[in-house]
């Protein structure tokens, strides 16, 4: 079983699909899916993730669940002004947890995309003061910001240290994937919805385990549930 790290298409020292018996892999996006899915041929796989076709066995979160869950987080709080911020909207998972929250938190909740600025170190030094107006502007009063993921939870809150934004007074944050990484390195450290990897893990090997007894069987889908908010103070 090879579990594939994200890659490049095209670049040198790729991991190969056609040199293992079986795949387990989490594509980036739909080209990494498609470049694999060719390389693995009639080899057994699982994919990990949204960026995967529906035609093979996969395992996903439960991604506008997930945002749904930010927004009453913040809602049951008393927090009226609600905001998502993504670094990773060009993905279908915080797409998916985008939708998710707005469907609770309502239309006139705001929106900050920070994709590209994200990608590239001098274009998110450019966007800082943007975001830190994006985040004042959704005031008056306390604002409580969804981040699509942990990494962006705390770029969010860094721009908050270095632009005076309060936190929690003025900004509160939250985001997803509970990792100690980002959010106990944070400042203040992140609250954040969790994920088991470990739970996607074992997902996977149980339904690779199942394709091999039964090569014919339909492609088979597991949604996992993400855990109750993490709070951090």
């Amino acid at each position: 079983v090879l579990e594939l790290p994200r890659f490049a298409v095209g670049t040198g020292g790729e991991l190969r699909a056609r040199d293992h018996d079986a795949v387990i892999a989490w594509p980036d996006t739909p080209e990494e899916a498609a470049r694999l899915r060719t390389e693995a041929a009639r080899r057994p796989l699982v994919w990990l993730g949204h960026a995967a076709d529906q035609n093979h066995d996969r395992v996903l979160f439960a991604n506008e669940d997930i945002g749904r869950a930010g927004a009453r987080f913040f809602l049951e709080r008393g927090f009226t002004r609600l905001g998502f911020y993504g670094e990773r909207l060009d993905r279908g998972f915080a797409a998916a947890r985008a939708k998710g929250f707005f469907e609770v938190a309502g239309a006139k909740a705001g929106r900050h995309d920070a994709t590209s600025a994200a990608a590239d170190a001098r274009s998110w030094h450019r966007a800082r003061r943007g975001i830190a107006a994006w985040l004042r502007g959704l005031g008056p009063g306390p604002v409580a910001i969804l981040a699509d993921t942990d990494a962006a939870g705390h770029g969010l809150l860094q721009v908050c240290h270095e632009e005076g934004i309060r936190v929690p007074d003025e900004v509160a944050v939250i985001g997803v994937g509970d990792d100690a990484t980002f959010c106990e390195l944070a400042t203040p450290p992140l609250s954040s919805i969790p994920l088991s990897g470990e739970a996607m893990g074992r997902a996977a090997v149980r339904l690779l385990e199942r394709r091999l007894a039964e090569p014919g069987r339909a492609p088979e889908e597991v949604v996992l549930p993400c855990g109750a908010p993490v709070e951090r103070r």
